[in-house]
C-alpha cells in the first residue's frame, strides 16, 4: 500500500484514506472527484464514519465492520480517532499489515505505531 497524502492538512484525511484502501484510485483528486459523483459527503473536505461506511459499501459491495478498538490482528482497517490531548480534533488514518498510513502531509508515512487515539475502526479486511 502507498500512502496517499490529503491536500490540505486541516482537511480531507477520510478521502485520502479511501484513496489508499482502492487499487483503481492512484491519488486524492481520483478519490475526490469518485465520492463526489457519488455524493456521498455532505460537508466537503470532512468525512463522517457513516459517509465512510456507505463509500466503502458502494466501491466493494461490502458493509465494513465498525469496531471501537483496533484489533492488530486485521489485515485492512480504516481508523477514525482524535489527536491525543485534544478531543476536538478528528483524523482518518489507514492500518494495513501492521503499519499506520497517515495521510497528513507533515507526518511520515507508514510507521508501526500511531500518535492518535483510535475511537472508531471499519474492519475492511481481516
Amino acid at each position: 500500500m502507498e500512502t496517499i497524502k490529503q491536500i490540505d492538512s486541516s482537511e480531507g484525511c477520510g478521502i485520502a484514506s479511501f484513496a489508499m484502501i482502492c487499487k483503481d484510485i492512484e491519488s486524492f483528486e481520483q478519490a475526490d472527484k469518485w465520492i463526489d459523483n457519488k455524493n456521498i459527503i455532505k460537508r466537503k473536505g470532512f468525512m463522517k464514519i457513516s459517509e465512510m461506511k456507505l463509500a466503502v459499501k458502494i466501491k466493494f459491495g461490502l458493509d465494513p465492520i465498525l469496531k471501537y478498538s483496533l484489533n492488530k490482528t486485521n489485515k485492512t482497517a480504516l481508523c477514525y480517532g482524535r489527536y491525543r490531548g485534544d478531543k476536538n480534533l478528528r483524523h482518518w488514518f489507514v492500518y494495513h499489515n501492521g503499519l499506520f498510513f497517515d495521510p497528513c502531509p507533515s507526518t511520515p508515512s507508514p510507521k508501526k505505531i500511531t500518535k492518535h487515539e483510535i475511537t472508531r475502526v471499519l474492519v475492511i479486511e481481516s
